[in-house]
């Protein structure tokens, strides 16, 4: 019995580990010449190591020369879109990708990709995008980790129950004596 007993705390206590997407959206910016800039956006949390993965994906009517992210910079880790940038610069309060002017005739991309994780939480900054022809700046509408602390640890609903069944066998013990019948000689 106390085999079968420690085999079901052990699954109750179990917790699982998940990657939730936690806001996903599309920003469309037109500028002065009718060119148009699209940024779609994701950002996830998992919740196994407790970091947020930012993703954009850029689209533009000419080259991508750079892309620069407002955000709070202490623990970002670069992902491995952006690779193709000729440099990923992350400053105290930014996250600047540069793709730089056409090289030996070659176009520029109109479409890129960037991620990056941080231990932070999404806030919404303010970004700009410049292009071989334009500059896009917008105000405040993209995610990126905000100088909020990050999330304190809340004990899963398992574990509340493993603790209580912990605590049965000493409740019903304590239960017993007390209800136990008194015999006097």
């Amino acid at each position: 019995m106390t085999i079968a007993a420690a085999v079901a705390l052990a699954t109750i206590g179990h917790s699982v580990q998940a990657t939730l997407i936690i806001d996903t959206g599309t920003g469309t910016l037109e500028n002065s010449d009718n060119e148009l800039l699209t940024v779609n956006y994701e950002v996830s949390y998992d919740s196994g190591s407790g970091k947020y993965t930012y993703d954009y994906n850029l689209e533009a009517s000419a080259g991508l020369t750079s892309f620069t992210l407002s955000a709070y910079t202490p623990t970002v880790e670069l992902g491995t879109d952006g690779i193709g940038a000729l440099s990923a610069l992350i400053y105290p309060n930014s996250i600047e990708w540069q793709w730089g002017p056409p090289y030996f005739g070659q176009p520029l991309s109109d479409t890129q990709s960037v991620n990056f994780t941080s231990d932070f939480g999404p806030g919404y900054s303010g970004w700009n995008v410049d292009s071989t022809d334009d500059s896009w700046i917008n105000p405040p509408n993209l995610p990126s980790p905000s100088a909020l602390p990050p999330p304190t640890a809340v004990p899963e609903a398992s574990t509340f129950l493993a603790g209580g069944f912990m605590l049965l066998p000493l409740g019903i013990g304590i239960f017993r004596r007390l209800h136990k019948p008194i015999l006097i000689d």
